[in-house]
């Protein structure tokens, strides 16, 4: 399991974050492996782990964005923020257009999720 652990490490530490969040992300993948062994695949083991590494640093990124947000004042107050529901099919379709032109631009993705919605989209 080192070994997959040293790649999931490496996915990481690619994608762009800082190597000691890079370290908590995927010890806690690890954990999560372990809670929910029984319900993944052995094949998928190294997928899940590299997923939900991601998924944690996003997540982490996030709120140090929103804490250092909140530290500078520059967060809305709740009655500043739309009363509107946001529609997700109609991001998803913006995700969509934006890869694609990103791609027929010839900019290179910013993470190895975008050719996942590429191959998507193209069919390639």
């Amino acid at each position: 399991m080192a070994t997959c652990a040293d790649d999931v490490m490496r996915f990481a530490v690619r994608c762009g974050f800082r190597r000691e969040d890079c370290e908590d992300a995927v010890q806690e993948a690890l954990a999560s492996l372990w809670n929910h062994r029984e319900s993944v695949a052995v094949d998928k083991g190294k997928s899940y782990l590299m997923g939900a590494a991601y998924r944690r640093l996003v997540s982490h990124f996030r709120h140090e964005a929103v804490v250092r947000d909140y530290a500078a004042g520059t967060v809305p107050a709740v009655s500043q923020m739309p009363d509107e529901r946001f529609d997700f099919r109609d991001f998803g379709l913006y995700v969509q257009t934006a890869t694609l032109s990103l791609f027929k631009s010839g900019v290179e993705p910013l993470y190895p999720v975008s050719f996942g919605i590429y191959w998507t989209l193209t069919g390639r």
